[in-house]
Formats: C-alpha cells, structure tokens, sequence
C-alpha cells in the first residue's frame, strides 16, 4: 500500500519514484535537524554566543592614540563609495608620464627641441622623441616641417596631430 501511495504522487508531481523517495528523506532530515537544534539551544547559550563575538579589544590594537597614526578612529573620509566606483570618466586608475599642457600653435622648434618638450606633443612618446633627435643628429636639421615624417614612426595621421604646434628655424 505504501509503494502504491508513493507512486501515486510522484505521478502526481512529475517526479519518478526515486526521486521522489529522496526529496521525502531531506525534507525529513532538515525538519529532524530544525527540531533538534531547537530544543538543544537556550535563550543562555545565544546571549553568550553574541558576547564572544565582540572583537573590541582585537579592533584597539590597531587604534593609536598618536595623530600621526594611520589608522587613527579620526581620519574618517567622506567618501561617496557608489561613484567612486561607477566613475570611470576622468581615468583616475591609469598613470600617464606626460603632463597635460596647452601647447600654442608654432611653439615647438623641431631643430632645438629636447627630449622632454619633444615628448609634449601629441602622439609623440619618449621613444619617438629619442628617434626624432636621433634622426636629426643623424641628417641634420631639419628643413621644412613635413620632413617629419621621415622619422620612423610618425606618418601622415600622427603628422596632422602635430603640424599646428611645430616650426623649423
């Protein structure tokens, strides 16, 4: 009468038999354990439970008294955490070695220029820099702007970034 029973209702369910003998046994092994743990815990063992859980004393250690410290309970920081996460507009986590500077039209001489003001130019790192200077060691002074472009890694796109800030002399 039992097997029929089972099998009725798994039917019922839409589970087989086996299966329906599993879900059975955990609901009567979770019931079991709610039951046991329930009668096992007093109001007592809780309120010492929470009581060893305070981590004050643990916490002081790394509190100081001086003001210099660190980790002072003063140095609180108004921080708006959501944006400061959400916020990656302005690229605060990305370290750039060249310094934002307006550069004015015609204010770079390509013949007298070193490597740091070479490097202040658009598109231009510290390596085509160092070729730049290279190239004109090399051949001499440059001639006309557009001669430029024979440096090795500037072409015709990186050039029209860079012909309004550069002269020759």
């Amino acid at each position: 009468m039992k097997a029929k029973f089972l099998k009725k209702i798994s039917r019922i369910i839409g589970f087989t038999e086996t299966e329906f003998s599993v879900l059975l046994f955990l609901t009567f092994v979770f019931f079991t354990g709610l039951l046991v743990n329930q009668f096992t815990q007093s109001e007592d063992n809780v309120d010492k439970k929470l009581i060893n859980l305070g981590y004050l004393s643990q916490d002081s250690m790394f509190f100081s008294s001086n003001s210099d410290s660190l980790f002072s309970q003063n140095d609180k920081k108004n921080v708006d955490y959501k944006n400061e996460l959400l916020d990656f507009s302005n690229n605060k986590f990305q370290q750039t070695d060249k310094i934002s500077v307006e550069l004015a039209e015609n204010s770079i001489n390509l013949n007298e220029a070193d490597l740091k003001t070479l490097s202040l130019l658009p598109g231009i790192g510290e390596k085509t820099a160092e070729k730049i200077i290279e190239y004109r060691n090399t051949y001499g002074k440059f001639s006309r702007i557009e001669d430029i472009k024979k440096v090795k890694g500037i072409g015709e796109k990186k050039f029209d970034k860079l012909k309004k800030y550069i002269f020759v002399k």
